[in-house]
């Protein structure tokens, strides 16, 4: 687990009950060495203290969400500043400070769940450095955990389908079938019944 305040008493605190548990605490006293800390070394969990100015707890939030595997976060209430930002980057909710080991054995339980599976095993479906891609795979992993209806565009053969089938794969939906529908192979006449069968 990563934990991010700045008050170190606080911080400590918070790592004794996640030792208490037999887990491996790293606290970062700040947003950037949090940040850092999130691209060297793969976590679980990230928790993140909203003393921090908002910007900076966003900034973390959408850090772990660019992890591969992504990490779960959440934040400490810090009485309500900067609860609504971390929210639309991503966070998964906004907790009190845990004071209890079993309080935060709670939280950790709720968040793994929630977060989207491994990767697929074997070779990587996408490969790539291109800043678009990370940006494309970004929206990806936010908007896995929605329910809304996803259109992907683009020119033939960019990976359209494979992104499709990701979306799917980290989505609620995941234990459903994937079905996929070529439209361009359908006579517009018939779409509409392809679609909405």
């Amino acid at each position: 687990m990563l934990l991010v305040d700045a008050d170190a008493a606080r911080s400590e605190r918070v790592a004794r009950l996640g030792r208490t548990l037999d887990w491996i605490v790293d606290v970062a006293p700040g947003a950037a060495d949090g940040i850092a800390r999130l691209g060297a070394t793969p976590f679980d969990l990230c928790l993140i203290h909203l003393a921090l100015p908002p910007t900076e707890a966003t900034a973390l939030v959408l850090k772990a969400r660019t992890c591969r595997p992504v990490v779960a976060t959440a934040a400490i209430d810090a009485h309500g500043g900067g609860a609504v930002e971390v929210l639309r980057a991503g966070a998964a909710e906004v907790i009190p400070l845990p004071r209890r080991p079993e309080q935060l054995a709670a939280v950790s339980a709720r968040l793994l769940e929630r977060r989207a599976p491994p990767r697929l095993s074997g070779p990587p479906l996408i490969v790539g450095d291109d800043p678009a891609l990370a940006n494309a795979l970004t929206d990806l992993d936010r908007l896995a955990g929605s329910d809304m209806p996803v259109l992907i565009r683009g020119e033939t053969g960019t990976g359209k389908a494979t992104m499709a089938r990701l979306l799917h794969a980290a989505g609620p939906r995941r234990g459903e079938r994937f079905v996929a529908v070529n439209l361009a192979a359908v006579p517009p006449e018939r779409a509409e019944a392809q679609l909405a069968g």
